[in-house]
């Protein structure tokens, strides 16, 4: 793995989801990322990345 992060969410972003509740509130949800590169034999690098659920 070339990375592994946390990324917060924006409270607009949040607040633009259908269902959502807690419109005007300060949100702490986050998303754990992780990146990793894959050399390929052609000499090209393939980057796969994958992002968890809001948690």
């Amino acid at each position: 793995i070339d990375c592994a992060g946390i990324l917060k969410l924006r409270n607009s972003d949040i607040e633009l989801r259908k269902g959502e509740t807690d419109i005007g509130r300060k949100n702490t949800r986050v998303r754990v990322v992780f990146r990793v590169h894959i050399p390929q034999p052609s000499g090209k690098v393939v980057s796969l990345q994958a992002a968890s659920i809001p948690v």
